[in-house]
């Protein structure tokens, strides 16, 4: 049972750096100036994921399950104002990209922020 507990918790965290690459390459991508970053910076954009993973792991307040709706909302978010602020990763704007940015995250922050309420109120 150890085995499948470790592959659990190893799930987790490759999980969460998966979830969690994606808000934080488009962050990266605002500043660097290349279509298709390079390895560094594509691997610069795993280390928060991979971090939140294990505290996922330590944590008793902090589920997969929010990690995987903050990472979808904020997905989504980041999907739709892009969309409504004409962002393009070549001559974009940074203070409408990082106006994006902030908003996804906020939106992820609250979607997994509500479930959390949510949560703790039934359960």
């Amino acid at each position: 049972m150890a085995f499948a507990d470790r592959l659990e918790q190893a799930g987790v965290v490759v999980g969460c750096t998966i979830l969690l690459a994606i808000p934080t390459a488009a962050l990266i991508g605002i500043f660097a100036d290349v279509v298709f970053l390079p390895l560094e910076l594509s691997l610069l954009a795993l280390i928060p994921g991979f971090l939140v993973g294990f505290l996922v792991l330590r944590s008793s307040r902090l589920t997969y399950a929010h990690v995987w709706r903050f990472g979808l909302t904020t997905w989504l978010a980041a999907f739709v104002l892009w969309g409504v602020f004409d962002i393009a990763q070549d001559e974009t704007d940074v203070a409408a990209s990082l106006a994006a940015w902030f908003g996804a995250i906020g939106a992820g922050v609250l979607a997994a922020t509500v479930d959390w309420w949510r949560a703790r109120l039934t359960g």
